[in-house]
């Protein structure tokens, strides 16, 4: 646990020995002044309430500024490096931990404990680029001293090791990166659909099959999941098919509400979704669908005609199964699956099954 003889009344945080190329790690990232993701907004959220402090954020330590990528219960986007706990959190692989400011005389001078804002605790955890340099970090913060546990230490690990998952996987997978500025241009994107937002049919497959190459060339799964929208009846006159499409608007806004910015989604058919997750495994997949359908499932959508209730029913598979599978037996495997949850009664999640395919 990072407690070195500690600052001095006026003292700046130290630069690491490799500053350097810990600053061009974290170019590579490609996360600096990127916009709020609910993916580490709910991470400093929980953080806090665990915790329970004011304030938690998750940043990075750029050359002179600590950048929030996340910051609960704090309106400020960046801070100065040198006035940062953070920036000597980065310091050390071990947590940082300070139960009360002012009554450890290394920290009682530091500019933002005797001015503002005042912090009297603080307790923050390193994070890493994807060669291991020690770029940023998830922190707690409160005006008043805290007592720390090993219990709580261990918590925050826990919260790090969160962050830190989420902070990777997109990076070891260009690809997605691009689709996710990819759709910051879907309005004039000729091959989205334009009532749902989502890819059409055919760009979807194409992208299954370039994250099913990847995942092999990399040795990691790629999850699928077909969303079905029960009981919506096929309108025929004018307001029936207004009332269609907004149930296909607001159960596709449900979708992307749940999946990560670097997940793809389609349009499958008139009443169905397909959904591509790089990185996730037959369980992981599973857990996003029930999501997804909790959330639909006591749903309504209001329309000039009257309201509509529209549950799904959604199947889930992934190549963690079988990892050879082609696009073909993923899309075959998926496809039986919600036909039988749906023989079923629908509204429900199906697990299908690569044994026989």
């Amino acid at each position: 646990m990072y407690d070195s003889n500690g600052p001095s009344s006026r003292m700046q945080a130290p630069r690491p020995e490799d500053e350097a190329e810990r600053l061009k790690s974290l170019q590579h990232l490609r996360v600096l002044d990127t916009a709020h993701e609910e993916r580490f907004d709910r991470i400093t959220r929980l953080a806090a309430r665990v915790f329970d402090v004011p304030v938690s954020t998750l940043g990075f330590i750029d050359a002179e500024r600590l950048w929030f990528k996340s910051a609960h219960g704090l309106a400020l986007r960046e801070a100065a490096r040198d006035a940062s706990f953070c920036a000597h959190t980065i310091l050390d692989d071990e947590p940082l931990v300070i139960g009360d400011t002012k009554a450890d005389p290394r920290w009682a001078g530091y500019p933002t404990v005797w001015g503002e804002p005042h912090i009297r605790f603080y307790m923050g955890h390193a994070l890493h680029a994807a060669d291991g340099r020690r770029v940023g970090s998830l922190c707690v913060v409160d005006y008043r001293p805290h007592s720390v546990s090993e219990s709580d230490v261990q918590t925050l690990r826990d919260l790090a090791a969160w962050a830190q998952t989420e902070l990777l996987l997109p990076r070891s997978r260009s690809s997605q990166l691009e689709v996710v500025f990819e759709r910051e241009r879907m309005d004039a994107h000729p091959r989205v659909d334009s009532i749902t937002r989502f890819w059409r049919a055919a760009t979807i497959r194409e992208i299954l099959d370039r994250e099913l190459v990847r995942a092999k060339q990399e040795k990691q799964p790629v999850g699928l999941m077909l969303v079905g929208i029960d009981g919506v009846e096929r309108p025929v006159a004018k307001h029936g098919r207004i009332r269609g499409d907004l149930v296909l608007s607001e159960v596709s806004h449900a979708v992307r509400s749940v999946v990560r910015p670097y997940d793809s989604l389609g349009r499958w058919g008139d009443d169905e979704f397909l959904v591509v997750l790089p990185g996730a495994d037959l369980a992981r997949a599973a857990v996003a669908a029930e999501r997804i359908r909790q959330a639909r499932a006591l749903s309504r959508v209001e329309t000039s005609a009257g309201p509509v209730r529209a549950t799904i029913t959604i199947a889930v598979g992934s190549s963690s199964d079988d990892e050879d599978a082609s696009s073909e037996q993923l899309l075959a495997a998926v496809t039986e699956a919600l036909r039988l949850a749906r023989v079923s009664g629908g509204n429900r999640t199906r697990l299908a099954s690569m044994s026989r395919r």
